[in-house]
């Protein structure tokens, strides 16, 4: 009779502790957060585990990631802990999350569980906590911050542009050349008026950036630029100033104000051919 009653004690023990037991949680949580995004990192000693749990909040849409490491790599295989996600299923490396909905589900059921104890039984450590399950809602904030600082520097940048234009205009009276950002490089604007014709500009003004011009010519009060790596495709770019410059140069060390369009001029080549050039002059 004593020999069942022992018996039946320890199937019962046996049986309890065959089921994974929750047990006090060691996670420690460090923010990882960046410019990009919002991030905890949870380890646990006794796991030897840590889990980064983050969101990329501001490059195209949200995305949510959980990306598992060993601390203790060579810890033997009888003592490493496992990660279950939805209460079946080993999560051995990283998983990403489009679903907003679907990764607050996931880390609600993220879970560390120890190897079996002697009677077969497992621990079971819950991973999530408060900071990570408002990732979703930092992660919205940020990105709304992100749209808010840009909409704020775009703004800041058009009015200085168009305070820019309105003090050309006033001192000259000449008109930008384009709406909005009256800017461009000397090649792409040599394209654009290869394609939408030099008479319709003539008059007005823009900043031209360097490109790949570069002044080759330096004649009296007008300074030679050509494209370096492609003149046939680009053509010469003549501009009236009074400002010294040398051959060599960048037009940009001679000046960053506007250039006024006047239109088609010619000018002579090495071994005195003309050739066609467009004319600017420096206001």
């Amino acid at each position: 009779m004593k020999r069942i009653i022992a018996l039946s004690i320890l199937v019962s023990i046996g049986g309890c502790a065959s089921a994974p037991q929750v047990t006090q949680s060691d996670f420690t949580y460090k923010d990882i957060s960046d410019y990009g995004g919002v991030g905890v990192r949870a380890t646990s000693p006794s796991a030897g585990v840590a889990i980064d749990i983050s969101a990329s909040c501001i490059e195209g849409d949200i995305h949510y990631s959980i990306r598992p490491m060993s601390t203790e790599p060579y810890r033997a295989a009888d003592k490493r802990w496992s990660l279950i996600m939805g209460g079946a299923g080993f999560l051995r490396g990283p998983v990403d999350f489009d679903s907003e909905a679907l990764f607050r589900a996931s880390i609600a059921t993220l879970e560390a569980v120890s190897p079996p104890a002697l009677f077969g039984g497992s621990q079971r450590v819950k991973i999530s906590n408060y900071q990570i399950e408002a990732i979703p809602d930092l992660c919205r904030k940020k990105r709304g911050e992100h749209v808010a600082h840009v909409r704020g520097l775009a703004d800041k940048d058009r009015a200085k542009d168009e305070q820019l234009i309105s003090e050309v205009v006033g001192r000259t009276g000449v008109q930008p050349m384009l709406i909005g950002k009256n800017q461009m490089s000397f090649n792409n604007l040599m394209s654009f008026l290869q394609e939408s014709g030099v008479s319709k500009h003539k008059g007005k003004f823009i900043w031209v950036s360097d490109g790949d011009y570069r002044i080759a010519q330096v004649v009296g009060g007008r300074v030679l630029l050509i494209s370096m790596t492609n003149p046939g495709a680009f053509p010469a770019i003549t501009i009236i100033t009074d400002k010294e410059a040398l051959e060599g140069q960048l037009w940009s060390s001679v000046s960053q104000g506007p250039l006024e369009l006047i239109g088609m001029s010619s000018y002579k080549a090495v071994l005195g051919a003309s050739r066609q050039t467009i004319l600017f002059k420096s206001i």
